[in-house]
C-alpha cells in the first residue's frame, strides 16, 4: 500500500500513540472506558486541555505483559485535535507530575517512516557512543544540538 493511501486510511492521520499503564480486569468494555479515562486524564492534567471531544477508536497494541504497560492508538474524531495535543507536549514535559512526564505521545506513522525513524535513533546512538555527544534528530536528520542563546 502506497504512503499516501496508508494514510488516507488512517482518517488524515488523526491517531496518537501513547504507553500507560493497562486495566487490570479482563471484561472488554471495562478496559475500552478505562483507557478512555487515561487518555481524558492524560489532556486534562498532563495538556492542560479541555477534553470534550471524541474518541473513535482506542487499541492497545503489541501483546499484553505482566508488567501492564503498552502502546494505546487513540484514533481522533477531528483531525484538529491531532494539531492541538502536539502544540501541548513542551506543557506535558515540564509538568511536575512524575507519571504524566514518563509518558510518551507521537503521531501515528507509515511503516515506512517508522523505519525511517528507528534506523535514525541507531546511527544517534552510535555516533553518542563513538563520543558525539550533542546531537540530536530534528526534522529528520542528525543534527548539532543548538544553544539557546546565541552568542554571535
Amino acid at each position: 500500500m502506497s504512503e499516501i493511501k496508508e494514510m488516507e486510511t488512517k482518517h488524515n492521520g488523526c491517531e496518537e500513540r501513547l504507553s500507560t499503564v493497562e486495566a487490570q480486569t479482563q471484561a472488554y468494555q471495562e478496559r475500552i472506558d478505562y483507557d478512555l479515562d487515561q487518555f481524558k486524564k492524560i489532556m486534562t492534567q498532563g495538556l492542560n486541555l479541555s477534553w470534550t471531544n471524541e474518541v473513535r477508536r482506542i487499541t492497545r497494541l503489541d501483546v499484553r505483559e505482566d508488567n501492564g504497560m503498552r502502546p494505546m492508538r487513540v484514533e481522533l474524531k477531528e483531525v484538529e485535535d491531532n494539531g492541538r495535543i502536539m502544540s501541548r507536549l513542551n506543557e506535558m514535559r515540564r509538568n511536575k507530575d512524575a507519571r504524566i512526564n514518563m509518558l510518551f505521545i507521537v503521531p501515528d506513522r507509515t511503516r515506512e517512516k517508522r523505519e525511517k525513524v528507528k534506523k535514525l535513533r541507531g546511527e544517534l546512538k552510535t555516533r553518542k557512543e563513538q563520543g558525539e555527544n550533542n546531537l540530536t534528530i530534528t526534522r529528520g536528520k542528525i543534527c548539532m544540538k543548538q544553544s539557546f542563546w546565541n552568542t554571535d
